[in-house]
């Protein structure tokens, strides 16, 4: 549970820490996006969770901030969660704020805003801090040392124009008091090894050039069952071609006994040969049923008459 939530856009950051960084030295505790959020959950969830854990909440109104619809629904919250609001104007008064946002003038109704002088937010911090104590929130003990470290740390990393460190930045560092109160962050010397390590380069092999020997080399390194591989494979494709071939050619035609020994007639000739036979057997078969018997002079004349036919 913090005393006070900072409502805030990212542009005006620096006011923001610059205003926990000096209620922390003043005993107030304080919850900051950048500071107290945590990488994960929804920031809503998170911002809405510290309102409503907070005593008051002090807004940031710029002319960045007058158009950002988180700091309208932080206000909204703090409006339904009953908080008290404190504005903090910055480069803008506090008429053109009520003209250019009703809403925001409708949920803060009649609070008293503060505008932070160029000089910076010390010299108004005492008003704010009695602004805190007529709402009943009282001061307790300063911030602890870590805390506003890692606050002045952000705030040089936000004037520098570099990168926001992690909330664990204040690690290695140290404070120095100056005049006034103030605190400077002074770093802690890095300890200087008594060895310096070596830095040891990957080494990688360049593949030989490729000559004469090369595809020699190559078809020695092959391994054996390769090579025993390719000898039963190749006979075997080889029989495989053979056999397919004689699988393909027609075999030959039988050769009869006449067509052997004399030349082979013309097909309209065998046919006429092979009709005139089969007369021929008819013929003979008949006149044996009839007892006539068979002569070569009958036989004669049949095979004549096959003929003219």
């Amino acid at each position: 549970m913090s005393d006070v939530f900072v409502s805030h856009v990212e542009e005006d950051a620096d006011l923001a820490l610059e205003i926990a960084h000096a209620l922390g030295q003043s005993g107030y505790t304080t919850w900051c996006y950048e500071l107290d959020s945590v990488p994960g959950p929804s920031y809503l969830v998170q911002t809405g969770q510290a309102i409503h854990q907070t005593q008051a909440v002090i807004l940031v109104i710029s002319q960045h901030s007058l158009g950002s619809r988180q700091v309208t629904r932080e206000l909204v919250r703090a409006l339904e969660a009953g908080k008290d609001c404190i504005p903090v104007l910055r480069g803008i008064t506090h008429v053109e704020f009520q003209n250019r946002q009703p809403e925001w003038r409708e949920a803060l109704g009649a609070a008293a805003s503060i505008r932070v002088p160029p000089e910076g937010v010390s010299r108004v911090l005492p008003r704010i801090v009695d602004g805190l104590r007529a709402l009943g929130i009282n001061s307790g003990a300063p911030a602890p040392t870590e805390r506003l470290i890692a606050i002045h740390a952000f705030l040089e990393s936000i004037r520098s124009g570099g990168t926001l460190p992690r909330p664990d930045a204040h690690e290695g560092v140290q404070l120095e008091a100056g005049a006034g109160g103030s605190l400077s962050v002074r770093p802690e010397e890095p300890a200087v090894s008594p060895r310096s390590e070596r830095l040891v380069l990957p080494t990688y092999k360049v593949p030989p050039a490729r000559g004469s020997g090369a595809a020699e080399r190559g078809r020695a390194a092959r391994p054996a069952w390769l090579r025993a591989s390719l000898l039963a494979i190749i006979p075997a494709a080889l029989v495989s071609g053979v056999l397919l071939q004689l699988k393909r050619e027609p075999p030959p035609a039988r050769a009869s006994s006449a067509a052997s020994s004399t030349t082979a007639p013309a097909p309209n000739g065998r046919c006429r040969a092979s009709s005139a036979a089969i007369r021929r057997w008819r013929w003979k078969c008949s006149n044996w049923r009839s007892g006539t018997g068979w002569s070569p002079t009958a036989s004669r004349s049949m095979s004549a008459r096959s003929n003219a036919r």
